[in-house]
């Protein structure tokens, strides 16, 4: 009944629940949601979900992608599966955050059929894939030691007008060097200089000493000049190469 419901908001939420904020109740209530699943409370962060539906507002994408991150974080698939088929029985369509996060979840899991589906899923939605997007598959790929797939999408970010940050090529590079990969760093570095995203200096050292410690001192001494040309001045790394 409405007064057993009340009673249940009055002792989840204390006075907050008997009085939400007149211009939006919402935002509170999904605040206290989040400290529930914070407290690895998902029952009651459920039950409250369930309540708000029936008795006070719509919940929004936002108050979805809480519980979703929390399934997400748990490396529950079928929970996070089961918040976006929610979303959309209530009429609320999953965002850019919603895909990626369901994505990743995917990826991690090592599924990349099921991450792929929700990429297209993404598209077909009229939502563009974003630097997050795409910076999850590189990860994937790179982890995989999967060069042709670290190749395609970064193909895919040029032609949708997007290119890997600096932060981004330096991680994917330091786990290449890592795993001894010449090819894949120097391709790195290559699509890096190529794009001119600044600065190149730490993840180019990286392979250059790479490159040195492997005797591979022509392909050094290439890529090193290709550095030089493409900043119109030598790096003060390696200067007995030049």
């Amino acid at each position: 009944s409405r007064i057993i419901k009340r009673m249940l908001l009055s002792r989840f939420f204390g006075t907050l629940a008997r009085k939400p904020s007149p211009s939006s109740p919402l935002v509170g209530y999904t605040i206290k949601i989040k400290e529930l699943i914070q407290n690895g409370d998902i029952r009651r962060a459920k039950a409250l979900l369930r309540t708000l539906q029936t008795e006070l507002v719509q919940p929004d994408v936002v108050l979805y992608s809480t519980l979703l991150k929390y399934y997400t974080q748990q490396r529950n698939i079928r929970g996070a599966l089961n918040i976006i088929t929610e979303m959309k029985k209530s009429g609320v369509k999953p965002d850019e955050i919603t895909f990626n996060t369901i994505s990743k979840l995917h990826l991690d899991m090592g599924d990349e059929k099921g991450a792929k589906h929700w990429l297209n899923e993404m598209q077909h939605s009229g939502i563009k894939p974003t630097i997050i997007t795409y910076t999850q598959w590189l990860k994937h790929y790179v982890d995989h030691q999967n060069d042709k797939g670290t190749r395609d999408i970064l193909t895919q970010m040029e032609n949708s007008g997007l290119h890997p940050d600096t932060f981004t090529f330096s991680v994917l590079v330091k786990q290449q060097v890592l795993r001894n990969n010449i090819n894949g760093a120097v391709y790195l570095i290559e699509r890096m200089l190529h794009t001119k995203t600044p600065p190149h200096q730490v993840p180019v050292a990286r392979v250059l000493k790479m490159l040195i410690d492997h005797n591979h001192l022509s392909r050094a001494k290439r890529l090193l000049t290709k550095n030089s040309t493409e900043h119109s001045q030598s790096p003060r790394i390696f200067p007995s190469m030049c």
